[in-house]
């Protein structure tokens, strides 16, 4: 297998399952890759035989794509520059749950600080409240 063979058939290996920007930058890290290890004095043979299968390796760049939380690609789609970045939209919804589940603690966390200072207050405002209202119930009463 030549090079050019190599890198032909990791393109159509990684076209469909990762987005364009990603094809091109493994042919132009292999590329570069295999020009140094010729020039440093390895055969091309050699280099593209520690390689190995353009089509396992290109299993590794989609399984190492996917870790990243990246999508596979519709290049279809991806050409009409419709494609919505869907690890961006996660974040946005976890940023959302986050500030509800948020806002939910507080909010339980306030009433639950009114109602023991109520019940802590209760006893003392009761009977005072019910000693008011019976002065003045009682106290302004016209006489017969």
């Amino acid at each position: 297998m030549t090079k050019q063979e190599f890198l032909d058939s990791l393109r159509m290996a990684l076209t469909g399952r990762v987005s364009a920007p990603t094809v091109e930058e493994n042919i132009r890290y292999y590329t570069d890759y295999i020009n140094t290890q010729v020039r440093m004095g390895e055969s091309e043979e050699d280099v593209l035989a520690g390689l190995g299968e353009p089509r396992l390796l290109a299993k590794s760049i989609v399984d190492a794509d996917r870790r990243m939380g990246k999508e596979p690609v519709d290049e279809e789609v991806e050409s009409k520059e419709t494609v919505h970045d869907t690890g961006s939209q996660r974040r946005t919804r976890m940023s959302v749950w986050l500030v509800l589940g948020s806002v939910v603690l507080i909010l339980i966390l306030l009433l639950s600080i009114i109602f023991s200072v109520l019940a802590f207050l209760a006893p003392i405002l009761l009977p005072i409240a019910l000693c008011l209202f019976l002065v003045r119930v009682f106290w302004n009463k016209p006489k017969r």
